[in-house]
C-alpha cells in the first residue's frame, strides 16, 4: 500500500502521516509512474480536508490504476501520530 499526500510540499514536511509520500497535487499526473509502477497497487491519497485527494484520486483511475480511494476527512481528520 502506497500513501501520497498531494498538499503542497510546505504542508507535508510541517505535519504529515509516517510513511506517507509528497507528491503535490499539481505534479502527480507526471510524477505517479515513478513511484507506484504496479497498476495494481493500493494507493491511498490524502490532503489537508479531502477534497483535493478525491480530484487526484480520480486522475490516478484515469490513468489506469485500479485500486484507489481518497482518504475522507485529510490529514486533519487523521487520529494517529503524524510527523
Amino acid at each position: 500500500m502506497v500513501w501520497i499526500d498531494v498538499r503542497p510540499k510546505e504542508m507535508y514536511e510541517e505535519k504529515s502521516i509516517p510513511g506517507s509520500i509528497s507528491m503535490p497535487f499539481d505534479t502527480i499526473k507526471d510524477n505517479i509512474q515513478d513511484v507506484v509502477k504496479d497498476k495494481d497497487t493500493k494507493i491511498i491519497t490524502q490532503c489537508k480536508l479531502g477534497m483535493t485527494s478525491a480530484k487526484a484520486a480520480q486522475i490516478l483511475v484515469d490513468l489506469g490504476y485500479t485500486d484507489v480511494s481518497s482518504m475522507d476527512g485529510g490529514i486533519e481528520a487523521w487520529p494517529y501520530e503524524t510527523q
